[in-house]
């Protein structure tokens, strides 16, 4: 991953553009339990709702317009799309409103990332989800039952 990284950063150098290209990169995930990862002192991992599988790098580069810093805000995948188009000088719909929110404002240091309340589902059959206000989590897993054939 490092080798591609860098390589898509190459190019944008070598097309002198990487100064005006707003670059995201974020997991989607934790990591996978199966292939032992640790997330430690976080608990728990991929396809999970705890910390250590919702809670995973959020990195946004765009050295022409933001100066380097690190912050804890909670934010989101959801947020990409408002922030880039923020970035671009576009509006967003007004008929469908987006879920995330732009991220721009804060990048720039000039407010804190609005509060909101997120949402996570496991999605299939699991029946787990959580919602965080805030500095809260509500986490639920529906208990399997078994099939009988």
């Amino acid at each position: 991953m490092d080798n591609a990284i860098g390589s898509v950063i190459a190019k944008l150098k070598s097309e002198d553009v990487s100064e005006n290209t707003l670059l995201f990169f974020i997991s989607d995930n934790g990591g996978p339990l199966a292939q032992t990862a640790d997330s430690t002192p976080l608990r728990g991992g991929k396809h999970q709702t705890s910390e250590g599988g919702i809670r995973v790098p959020f990195l946004v580069c765009w050295p022409g317009k933001l100066k380097a810093d690190a912050s804890q805000a909670v934010v989101s995948s959801l947020d990409i799309l408002p922030t880039a188009l923020a970035a671009a000088g576009v509006a967003a719909p007004t008929d469908k409103p987006l879920d995330g929110i732009n991220l721009l404002p804060s990048l720039r240091g000039e407010t804190p990332v609005t509060a909101r309340n997120l949402y996570w589902t496991c999605g299939g059959d699991e029946g787990c989800w959580a919602i965080r206000p805030g500095d809260w989590k509500l986490t639920a897993q529906r208990e399997r039952v078994g099939r009988s054939a």
